[in-house]
């Protein structure tokens, strides 16, 4: 039985201290039915000659100006021929066999559209593995980035038939975007495996732009609001909070989700929110959002711990003080 073919895409950008180390996890898979496609932006910094020194491995390689990552990974996307998909940035990597482990999962479930697991992060003190919490599925699915992205693997033909190619005009929640709509449109499998390792230093895009995933998440959120047919509560407050926009952009959907459902799913993004600002000591916005969800959801206000950080930012010095209860928060 020949294996399910499986294109994984790199976009990259002035990545030469880690795209090697990303490449050789990839091309050391020792998985037969590989398309390996590579998106390099037009680096400067020796990226294109680490990239040509495995092109003969490469289904496809290119290095030229792009307009961003998400232009990147749809570059990418025209390419890909794979019955599976997965992107892994230029500073990430896979762990050993993680293809060999989605392959069998995708073909003993038939049904299923996506199967993300778990990622090791490394890079800072010390290694830590993380995932979904199986306690908030599914409701997180529509709430931010439930899972890590380069754990999470796609059926191409879920994605061809209701979101073929990413917006570009998310640069930083294009994959909560994505994931939004399969999710309406699909099914998602969850597993213990650990498929990838994330990077974490001082240049990544998590590590530097918590607010701007705020924002982008924001938006996907709204999105998903008004694609469900809208709801009153959840829209009030989000213009209360000044996160509701406006879009006639909708997502097309198969499933028709209970009040309830959408419900938990905002107040689980209230509180990937309420993470953003506070990582980026955020004060007024980690109050705003702190003293709507103990209004308006005091289970979730004490079930997430968030009385500790919500007394830290209604104090003078708040900002300075905030990272010293960070520890026994979230």
């Amino acid at each position: 039985m020949t294996n399910p073919r499986i294109t994984v895409i790199t976009p990259s950008y002035d990545q030469g201290a880690f795209i090697e180390e990303t490449m050789c996890s990839i091309l050391g898979q020792q998985y037969d039915n590989l398309e390996y496609i590579v998106i390099d932006g037009g680096s400067n910094d020796g990226s294109p000659e680490t990239i040509r020194k495995y092109e003969s491995k490469l289904t496809y390689w290119i290095s030229e100006k792009d307009r961003g990552q998400t232009h990147a990974i749809n570059k990418g996307l025209q390419r890909a021929t794979g019955d599976i998909l997965v992107w892994i940035n230029s500073d990430d990597m896979l762990e050993p066999e993680a293809l060999s482990r989605v392959a069998r999962y995708f073909t003993n479930h038939p049904d299923v559209d996506v199967v993300h697991g778990q990622t090791i992060l490394f890079g800072g003190v010390s290694q830590l593995i993380r995932g979904a919490d199986p306690a908030n599925l599914p409701f997180q699915y529509l709430s931010g980035m439930a899972f890590p992205q380069p754990s999470a693997f796609i059926r191409r033909s879920a994605m061809l038939a209701h979101y073929p190619m990413m917006d570009e005009s998310l640069h930083y929640g294009m994959d909560f975007d994505l994931f939004s709509c399969l999710f309406l449109n699909g099914n998602f499998l969850s597993v213990p495996d650990v498929f990838s390792r994330y990077r974490l230093h001082p240049a990544s895009k998590t590590v530097l732009t918590h607010e701007r995933f705020a924002v982008d998440w924001q938006k996907v959120f709204c999105k998903v609001v008004a694609s469900l047919g809208g709801n009153a509560k959840i829209e009030n407050g989000l213009r209360e909070l000044g996160m509701w926009m406006d879009s006639p952009d909708r997502y097309p959907t198969t499933k028709k989700l209970s009040e309830d459902f959408l419900m938990a799913s905002f107040q689980h993004f209230l509180v990937f929110q309420i993470n953003f600002y506070y990582r980026d000591l955020n004060v007024r916005r980690v109050k705003a959002i702190a003293s709507f969800i103990q209004r308006n959801f005091p289970i979730t206000y004490e079930k997430q711990h968030l009385r500790r950080l919500h007394l830290a930012s209604r104090v003078p010095f708040a900002r300075y003080l905030i990272p010293l209860v960070r520890k026994s928060s979230f």
